[in-house]
């Protein structure tokens, strides 16, 4: 019932609300019209043949809705890019894909799949905005003003507003205000490096190295800059836990030894972070091949937490992207986002890509 009720919401997928609003439109207007029909003349014998109208109607929908848009029934969000956040905004930016399952053909499982770039509130967990992507649209980073994303398509750079989600600059816009682009901006997502949340670097087609102030809008050329790209990774499609740096720096030969203490205290353990020597942030599961997980502050050397949340994850040893925001552990998986205090371990909220709303 849960489900039902969830899919006739407005979620912030574009394609699943226009058909919420359509569906209600027409709706409203067939009841309408046939209860002025009834009033007109004033007769109930043509009650049942209408009532069977709009039982058909729904019938439609419904079947439109379950195979279209993944309405009533299970389906599979991922990640499809790092989270990006901004200071001024609070805003937690990412890409995430819905696949559809459409059945079989030939014996092999089909589906749909929908792209969109969800913005959520940090400290509330309200869905901001959100907005439709192509499945070659990918983000390279976050300001406090923008969002910049790169079409593998159409252009090869544009920019969002952070608050709002709207366009406010264009592959032409960026080119118009600097002339030295033109022809040169790569439609290729690995020719981007974003730093320090407002630094765009950019490896251009005429074998040039750029570097843009999305702060200062200033443009800069220098071969030096090949070493961004040399030393920084692309942007990310996918999201690797090992990556998480949670309270203190981990080295990699302290990571590869505490997680091999924790493999042999905890169940399939996922390493987040460090609060001291015997403090460590820790993701892990109740038992083998479920999707019922603990994230705690634990203490290695005593096995025991100093505290923990449980977690429902959509299944085991799925991929996990954990961050901080000043007092505050992030915890995202596909589906969902967990708001955890650092301090206590208490969950703040749980935010649902599906529906677009918090949850719990």
């Amino acid at each position: 019932m849960d489900t039902l009720y969830r899919s006739w919401q407005l979620s912030g997928w574009l394609y699943h609300d226009i058909f919420v609003i359509i569906v209600a439109i027409i709706f409203i207007v067939i009841s309408g019209i046939l209860v002025i029909s009834l009033i007109r003349r004033r007769s109930t014998r043509r009650l049942v043949p209408y009532a069977l109208i709009l039982l058909v109607y729904l019938a439609v929908v419904h079947f439109a809705g379950l195979i279209f848009f993944g309405m009533f029934r299970s389906v599979t969000i991922e990640e499809k890019s790092a989270t990006f956040y901004s200071e001024k905004t609070k805003g937690l930016t990412s890409i995430e894909r819905m696949i559809i399952p459409n059945g079989r053909t030939n014996g092999i499982s089909t589906s749909n799949s929908l792209f969109q770039v969800i913005s959520v509130n940090s400290q509330t967990g309200e869905r901001m905005w959100s907005k439709r992507l192509g499945w070659r649209d990918y983000l390279i980073g976050q300001t406090d003003q923008y969002v910049v994303l790169n079409n593998a398509d159409n252009e090869a750079i544009y920019l969002l507003d952070t608050k709002t989600g709207k366009k406010q600059f264009s592959e032409a816009d960026l080119v118009k205000k600097f002339p030295e682009l033109k022809d040169y901006l790569s439609s290729d997502f690995v020719d981007y490096r974003f730093m320090d949340n407002r630094y765009l670097y950019i490896y251009g087609l005429n074998n040039r190295y750029y570097q843009l102030d999305l702060k200062n809008w200033q443009l800069k050329q220098d071969p030096t800059f090949k070493e961004v790209f040399q030393t920084q990774e692309a942007p990310k499609w996918t999201v690797d836990s090992n990556e998480s740096q949670i309270g203190q720096e981990l080295s990699s030969e302290e990571r590869t030894t505490v997680q091999g203490k924790l493999e042999e205290q905890l169940i399939a353990p996922v390493l987040l972070g460090k609060k001291d020597e015997a403090n460590y942030y820790v993701l892990s599961y109740k038992k083998r091949q479920s999707n019922q997980a603990i994230v705690g502050l634990y203490n290695w050397q005593k096995k025991t937490y100093e505290w923990q949340t449980p977690l429902l994850l959509t299944k085991e040893n799925v991929p996990i992207e954990a961050f901080q925001v000043e007092d505050a552990l992030f915890i995202k998986v596909p589906r969902y986002l967990y708001k955890i205090n650092l301090n206590n371990g208490n969950q703040e909220y749980q935010f649902d890509y599906r529906w677009g709303q918090v949850i719990r």
